[in-house]
């Protein structure tokens, strides 16, 4: 299993299990601290997760994020046949979202945005199909009700998860199909059932608790918003993960020549405009933020792929030259995987350091996971090619997801474990668990801070600078420092220092750090010469 890699895994892996230490079931903490960057739900699913072990580990951290991609899967798959009034549209729109680099990532990465991304989709697929899922909108006022509260229930979760902006996503979606049918009064028909009330219940009723138990000031201000610029280039980045690189003229053309997609289509395109409108006068700035508006393009693209099929010469160029791109690619990775280790001779050093490999084994590893890849890729871009030209779009993009599937299943196994050996935290933070006592406080310099509390097991907080590393130790806050070597070698001859041993010395992924404490019984041999004062236990 991949090491947590920084800095967000981690972090909320280490809130996760201080919850669960301390009991902070409410306000989240981190480092014995109010942590109220982001709410509960994400804490409380990954104890859940974390119940037959005991404890949260690397691999429970992750399940809430997996769980929750499959709900995403299968609500853009529900999605798709509503919209579209096919199966195959609503399973070609959930093949293309498994495949997108960014969705694959987070499905395996301990954050909240996945867990978001179901949340939202859920509240929007309760929402719009109460107001325009045909039979389902038709149905008795008491089905409707539910299928409402149960939308408000979800938004609820969504925003304690993330914030307003789970609430922003779930309204989003029904506000898309609203102008897309041109029937804006029907949104009203969701602030007209009791599902309201039940939202403030539960966001109000947490967030009061919150600042009963913080003492107020729970509630953090508003960010400065982003430029809209930012978010334009990474969403279509993503866009090139997936079958084909047309995303917007391949809706284009599927909406000039299937008329009968021409609402859905306007649907998923006016979701995408409402994301790129609120984030640019909101605080995020990154592609992950639009990661519920994922399966809206997964649509856009799906349909546009599958209708290349039945269109003439140059239009069909739209699907198949992503394909041709897509095998020189393919090609070029698996040739030059066997050339990498021996042009890059120190790339895999510290891989090898950190996990006991021989530094060829570790190349061939590394070369086998590239070619393998790199071979999946272009063979099926070239099945897919090939099946497109007989006019079989669906086995066309069967074949190029299958082969983009081994790429990301490899990356995500190989590279995984070739990163963790990078960065080598597991063996680190055992190091240092077996040098400190349990409740002996860390002063840890600013940096990996979460990452090492959690693979250490143990507790401290976060200094910058010799002078506040010299005020932590003078003030008895901790009897043990960690800090970088280069920060180690500028330390001054103070008092301060003068009871302090060096008890380690190590790396994290590219960052040297030494682990001071107090004076042992037999310095490391090494210790007399690489320390800035003479050692307490070398003194006599």
């Amino acid at each position: 299993m991949r090491e947590l890699m920084p800095p967000d895994e981690p972090r909320f892996a280490e809130v996760a299990q201080e919850m669960r230490e301390g009991g902070h079931w409410v306000v989240p903490h981190l480092a014995g601290r109010v942590y109220g960057d982001k709410p509960p739900v994400l804490f409380w699913a990954m104890n859940l997760a974390s119940l037959p072990v005991g404890r949260i580990t690397a691999t429970t951290a992750r399940i809430p994020s997996a769980l929750a991609s499959l709900a995403v899967l299968l609500l853009t798959a529900r999605l798709g046949r509503r919209l579209f009034g096919s199966a195959a549209a609503g399973l070609a729109a959930g093949v293309v979202l498994m495949t997108t680099s960014e969705f694959f990532q987070r499905s395996q990465w301990a954050s909240t945005d996945m867990t978001l991304a179901a949340l939202t989709m859920s509240a929007a697929t309760c929402w719009a199909e109460a107001l325009f899922g045909g039979a389902e909108a038709n149905a008795g006022p008491g089905h409707r009700s539910w299928k409402l509260r149960a939308g408000w229930l979800a938004a609820a979760m969504a925003t304690m998860t993330k914030g307003p902006v789970g609430l922003f996503w779930a309204l989003a979606w029904p506000a898309a199909e609203a102008a897309a049918r041109g029937r804006w009064r029907k949104l009203a028909e969701i602030f007209r059932s009791s599902g309201p009330l039940l939202y403030v219940a539960v966001v109000g009723g947490w967030l009061l608790a919150s600042e009963g138990i913080t003492g107020g000031g729970y509630i953090r201000d508003v960010r400065r918003a982003s430029p809209m610029r930012e978010h334009v280039p990474q969403v279509t980045s993503e866009a090139r993960h997936s079958p084909s690189v047309e995303v917007v003229h391949g809706g284009r053309l599927s909406a000039s020549n299937q008329e009968n997609d021409s609402t859905a289509l306007r649907c998923c395109l006016f979701l995408l405009l409402e994301g790129f409108v609120f984030f640019s006068i909101s605080s995020g700035k990154r592609g992950v933020y639009l990661l519920p508006a994922f399966p809206a393009l997964a649509l856009l693209v799906s349909r546009a792929f599958l209708n290349a099929g039945g269109l003439p010469g140059l239009r069909r160029a739209w699907r198949d030259a992503p394909l041709v791109f897509m095998v020189c690619v393919g090609l070029a990775g698996a040739v030059a995987a066997p050339f990498a280790s021996r042009a890059l001779p120190g790339a895999l050093a510290s891989i090898t350091s950190f996990s006991g490999l021989p530094e060829r084994t570790a190349s061939l590893v590394a070369a086998w996971g590239s070619m393998t890849g790199g071979l999946a890729l272009a063979g099926g871009s070239v099945l897919a090619l090939m099946a497109g030209r007989r006019g079989r779009s669906r086995r066309s993009l069967a074949w190029f997801a299958g082969g983009l599937s081994i790429l990301l299943a490899l990356a995500g196994t190989v590279g995984g474990a070739l990163a963790s050996g990078h960065q080598g935290a597991r063996a680190f933070g055992a190091e240092i668990a077996a040098r400190v006592p349990p409740g002996s406080p860390i002063a840890i310099e600013r940096g990996k801070f979460e990452l090492i509390l959690f693979y250490s097991g143990r507790k401290g907080f976060e200094f910058t600078g010799e002078k506040d590393l010299l005020k932590a130790l003078d003030g008895k806050r901790a009897g043990y420092a960690l800090i970088e070597r280069r920060t180690f070698q500028r330390l001054p001859a103070d008092p301060r220092l003068a009871g302090l041993d060096l008890l380690f010395s190590g790396r994290i992924s590219d960052t040297d750090y030494v682990l001071l404490g107090p004076a042992a019984r037999q310095a490391p041999p090494a210790a007399h010469s690489s320390l800035p004062y003479e050692p307490a236990a070398l003194r006599g």
